[in-house]
């Protein structure tokens, strides 16, 4: 079926590109522009050498930040990320979002609305707050866990989240679900570990209102404070799946409905990385692109690595979805494959104007 929506995906997804100088706050920092709307969530990774990934949001507040690719507990730098606007973010000088001369890459969603209030279900209800979005169908929730197995947690984006993404803001793994999982089993986007059977973790399968947990400290320690980001998908905008790889440089085509402007992936069976896959928005993405759809040098980076971006022709981005042109065992080995996606563009939009076809 033909993905019809209402809305431009960059108005609620957007990556951009750019280039650090160094400037400190005290001396008027960096803005960066180019995102079109007010950012809730906001992931750096410097692309030209190694440093670790940057991600901060709107529930915990601008300085605030976690690593994808650590397990460390949150941290604060008051020359991070500063401040978000209408269109991009400030930075200090902190050498991981704005070394001089350096290249970035920062993904943004939008949040917007705002609640707040008691935790649901077994044991002692605690507090929560959540910035979310149900057109776009993305929530940033904020919780404090209270260690009894059937806790609750409101999400407020109206259907069962696909995704997510936990991390308790102490030292521990992050824990994540995909809607091709069990909710018994989890992914660390901090580790290449394989998927794993961690029952007390997440307790059954989100609603539209709630995600439950067990009593595991990495997700529902009692008193212990967590930062969720979770997405539900919207036909046109964001999918959600798996497919099994056919181990052949001719490899899968996978339909999302659009096409695709980001694409993570991420092996569920083998000790693997999250590979992420990105269009980037300007001049200096445009290096990343070798041919008309290949994503090579901005195509590819690892969620759980602060490696630089490397130069892997492995996926075409087409006007449906996205082709994989690789047998690499992380990717296409025969066995399942998590995948992520955000548009550039669905096939028809609000302008009622089709995505070109690749």
């Amino acid at each position: 079926m033909a993905a019809y929506i209402s809305f431009q995906p960059s108005d609620f997804y957007n990556g951009v590109t750019y280039v650090g100088d160094g400037t400190a706050i005290g001396s008027g920092g960096k803005t960066v522009t180019g995102v079109g709307f007010e950012p809730g969530f906001t992931w750096i990774k410097q692309t030209d050498a190694t440093d670790n990934h940057i991600l901060t949001d709107s529930v915990r507040g601008a300085t605030n930040y976690v690593n994808s690719d650590r397990d460390n507990a949150e941290a604060t730098n008051a020359e991070s990320l500063t401040s978000w606007n209408a269109d991009g973010f400030v930075l200090g000088n902190h050498a991981a979002v704005n070394g001089s001369s350096d290249e970035f890459i920062a993904w943004n969603w939008k949040a917007g609305s705002t609640a707040s209030g008691a935790t649901t279900g077994s044991g002692t209800a605690k507090t929560y707050t959540a910035h979310y979005n149900t057109t776009s169908g993305f929530s940033i929730v904020k919780y404090t866990g209270n260690g009894t197995t059937g806790h609750t947690i409101p999400h407020h984006l109206g259907a069962a989240p696909q995704a997510m993404f936990v991390k308790d803001l102490a030292s521990n793994n992050w824990n994540c679900y995909q809607i091709e999982m069990t909710a018994a089993y989890i992914l660390r986007l901090n580790t290449t570990a394989s998927i794993a059977n961690e029952n007390n973790r997440f307790q059954g399968t989100p609603t539209s209102t709630v995600f439950s947990l067990g009593d595991d400290v990495h997700t529902n320690g009692n008193d212990k404070d967590y930062i969720a980001y979770l997405w539900t998908p919207i036909r046109g905008y964001s999918s959600f799946g798996a497919f099994t790889g056919n181990e052949a440089n001719d490899g899968n085509f996978v339909y999302t409905g659009f096409r695709p402007a980001y694409v993570l992936l991420r092996n569920a069976t083998y000790i693997q990385s999250w590979q992420i896959y990105t269009n980037g928005t300007n001049a200096a993405a445009q290096k990343g692109m070798q041919s008309w759809n290949e994503m090579v040098t901005l195509g590819r980076l690892k969620a759980d690595a602060d490696e630089a971006a490397t130069t892997k022709s492995a996926l075409d981005f087409l006007s449906t979805g996205f082709k994989i042109r690789t047998n690499a065992s992380d990717i296409n080995n025969g066995t399942d494959i998590l995948w992520y996606a955000f548009a550039e563009f669905p096939l028809v939009s609000s302008n009622s104007i089709p995505t070109v076809a690749r």
